[in-house]
């Protein structure tokens, strides 16, 4: 079997794999080529999911399976694998405890006033005069309610907050005081103190938030987003927050990457901007490539249809 994988992992990673599967040929590289003769014989690619493109696939005439070593699939061209009938599988999952501990960070910070707090430490400055709050007793609203936000609210509970959750039934889950459906998000926004997304970009989550829905929320809420870029136009989060329509924002993800240094998000005192870095661990690879083995396991016994965390291509996720 020749596996392509076009994210570089460490050596050791690199020399686990081949000693794990010694009878099967591993190819690591940093960039993908159309032209690459490794990719024409390629069985299985393994990818972040965001170099391989049509012309790809048409040259990649003995490929298999997509491994991809991220959650987000959207920059694959998902209906060419469809048509082509490639099973592909994502790293889903492997964010939640990275993510979790993001989000309960940037929640703490927000109500004990790090930010503030560090700002007066540059000028030297002592100040104990500060718009102080708690987390026990507030509300979160977490829109999408998969393995992430379950982490989200089982730290949050921790701390006595109520969370809610909003998903495309509202079916419940477990971990969650409340779920609803994305239907009557506008009716459930005015209830929370923090909201954060945490939803793929797919066909239907796509420029979801309109300034309807800021409007709806508290004026002293904070928005947290940490799923897509896409998710809102920034003109409207812009004017919310100059309006002060929201009190704050922590954004990790934005339509265009990486944001550019003009940006008025990089100026605004109450935005927190951080570079797509909420997933980031030390545990991120061997964590990816875990579930990759486990599923080179299931296709060498020729089970791909069993394979861990299989893409709906209709979905997107």
């Amino acid at each position: 079997m020749n596996i392509l994988c076009t994210s570089f992992p460490s050596r050791d990673l690199q020399q686990d794999l081949q000693e794990k599967y010694p009878d099967h040929q591993f190819h690591f590289q940093n960039h993908l080529e159309v032209t690459d003769d490794k990719l024409a014989c390629a069985d299985i690619l393994i990818t972040m999911g965001e170099d391989f493109t049509i012309d790809h696939l048409k040259q990649a005439g003995s490929l298999k399976w997509i491994s991809c070593l991220s959650a987000g699939v959207e920059k694959l061209p998902l209906q060419a694998i469809r048509d082509r009938g490639v099973t592909l599988t994502n790293a889903r999952g492997i964010h939640a405890i990275p993510m979790a501990e993001y989000a309960l960070g940037m929640l703490l910070s927000h109500v004990k006033c790090f930010r503030q707090q560090f700002v007066t430490q540059q000028k030297s400055q002592w100040e104990k005069k500060y718009p102080f709050q708690e987390l026990h007793g507030k509300t979160l609203l977490l829109l999408g309610t998969g393995a992430i936000a379950k982490k989200v609210a089982q730290l949050a509970a921790a701390f006595s907050v109520e969370v809610l959750g909003v998903n495309y039934s509202g079916h419940a889950v477990a971990g969650f005081e409340r779920t609803f459906p994305i239907s009557e998000l506008l009716q459930i926004l005015p209830q929370a103190d923090f909201v954060i997304s945490i939803l793929p970009s797919t066909p239907a989550t796509k420029q979801l938030l309109q300034e309807e829905h800021f409007q709806a929320m508290k004026n002293s809420a904070l928005f947290m987003n940490l799923g897509r870029g896409n998710l809102f136009a920034d003109s409207i989060l812009l004017k919310s927050l100059q309006t002060e329509q929201i009190a704050a924002a922590v954004l990790d993800v934005f339509h265009e990457e990486p944001l550019p240094a003009d940006h008025p998000y990089w100026q605004l005192e109450n935005v927190t901007v951080t570079s797509h870095t909420s997933s980031y661990s030390a545990n991120y690879m061997p964590k990816a490539l875990g579930i990759f083995e486990r599923n080179f396991d299931q296709f060498l016994q020729g089970k791909q249809s069993e394979l861990e965390n299989i893409v709906d291509l209709t979905r997107g996720y």
